[in-house]
């Protein structure tokens, strides 16, 4: 019976080169039968077949994957060229139109101010016309009184005659230098009156100027502050009130203001409807700075106005 259990033993563990021992302690080892074993070397070489066929298989999907990897790229750098290059025809499609607009709004400037010029020399031409024909009538006047007074110095003798003509021609002479000094006159308000209207249609076109360019160019706004904290030296605590429209690119650039200041400031930014776009205000503790875009106009305006005549 122990026999039996041994051998039965032995054959179970035959196929895996195992070690056994017996009631005696004694060791045995046996091999596996040649069929088994080369059973089992075959089994070996198609595992290592197999495994070797999955590693193919993996290089060759990873090949794959860089190849796609590449032409992912590829296909992204085109987007971003394309992208580019259609941002690029989309800015200078605006820089063209806004070129365009301003160059229609200073034709339209150098239009009216020719038609103004063209007015002003029509009313200079009329009003010389008007004084010459006034000087030609004194002029006739002065020879009919000169004539009669000639005339009449035969008759009533020579020497009251030419008494008489000398008063006329002095009456005369005092018209002729109240027509010239109203002609004088008149040409001067024509004249001012002219440098008015133009400097004034100037300004208009000025401001139309100026609303589209603070429509379109938006960082207007950002040069008009970094303008401002250059000349507030020494404060510390800023307010900057801008446009609605502007709240949003100058709460972005906060971090580039605070830099200018060598990060020894507190700003705060709000929005403020009353401030056109592209202008700003900025407060401080002493003092106040508007640079809003109607009030800068306004002064110059008052300075050119001052200037005139």
């Amino acid at each position: 019976m122990e026999e039996k259990n041994f051998i039965t033993i032995a054959a179970k563990k035959v196929v895996t080169n195992e070690e056994y021992e017996i009631d005696d302690k004694s060791k045995f080892r046996l091999e596996p039968p040649k069929f088994l074993k080369k059973k089992l070397e075959i089994k070996i070489m198609e595992e290592e077949q197999k495994l070797k066929a999955l590693e193919e298989e993996i290089e060759r999907l990873n090949e794959e994957i860089s190849k796609k990897q590449e032409e992912l790229s590829k296909l992204q750098e085109k987007f971003l060229e394309d992208a580019n290059e259609k941002a690029s025809e989309i800015i200078e499609e605006a820089e063209k139109v806004a070129f365009n607009k301003i160059k229609s709004y200073i034709e339209e400037k150098n239009r009216i101010i020719e038609e103004t010029n063209k007015e002003k020399e029509n009313i200079l031409a009329e009003a010389r016309k008007e004084a010459q024909e006034i000087i030609s009538e004194a002029k006739a006047e002065a020879e009919e009184i000169k004539k009669k007074a000639y005339n009449e110095g035969y008759k009533l003798g020579l020497e009251d005659g030419f008494k008489e003509g000398k008063k006329e021609l002095e009456v005369l002479a005092t018209r002729l230098h109240e027509i010239t000094s109203y002609i004088v006159r008149k040409r001067e308000e024509i004249i001012q009156k002219s440098e008015r209207e133009v400097v004034e249609l100037a300004l208009e076109i000025v401001k139309k100027i100026l609303k589209e360019i603070t429509e379109n160019e938006k960082e207007i706004v950002l040069r008009q502050i970094k303008y401002a904290l250059s000349k507030l030296a020494g404060e510390t605590k800023f307010i900057i009130r801008v446009n609605p429209r502007d709240l949003e690119i100058t709460t972005s650039h906060k971090e580039e203001f605070i830099n200018l200041l060598e990060k020894n400031g507190d700003i705060k930014i709000f929005e403020d409807p009353f401030v056109e776009p592209g202008g700003c205000v900025i407060e401080t503790d002493t003092t106040t700075i508007d640079l809003k875009i109607f009030s800068q106009l306004q002064e110059i305006e008052e300075k050119i106005k001052s200037m005139l005549p």
